[in-house]
């Protein structure tokens, strides 16, 4: 089995704070993400996101360090990519 990563962003969607998930299409992975409660698509950032609390964080990742497989978590502190802002 390969390796899979999926990539933390950070966003501003609706004047509030989102952790963005991003990574390569996959089913596992998107199985895995959509397990996530009230995780929503963003068309402007192609991805999908949830809300940025410590809950949603903490539950990222139980919930894919969880399930079988080789899973990648790579967090990115990098600048905020507002929806609010052209890109």
């Amino acid at each position: 089995m390969d390796r899979k990563y999926i990539t933390l962003k950070n966003l501003i969607l609706d004047k509030e704070k989102c952790i963005g998930l991003k990574f390569f299409t996959d089913k596992v992975v998107q199985a895995m993400v959509n397990y996530l409660p009230e995780v929503k698509w963003s068309e402007k950032f192609r991805m999908n996101y949830i809300l940025n609390t410590p809950e949603n964080l903490e539950l990222i990742f139980k919930t894919l360090r969880g399930w079988p497989g080789s899973i990648a978590i790579i967090s990115i502190p990098g600048p905020v990519l507002d929806a609010r802002k052209n890109l």
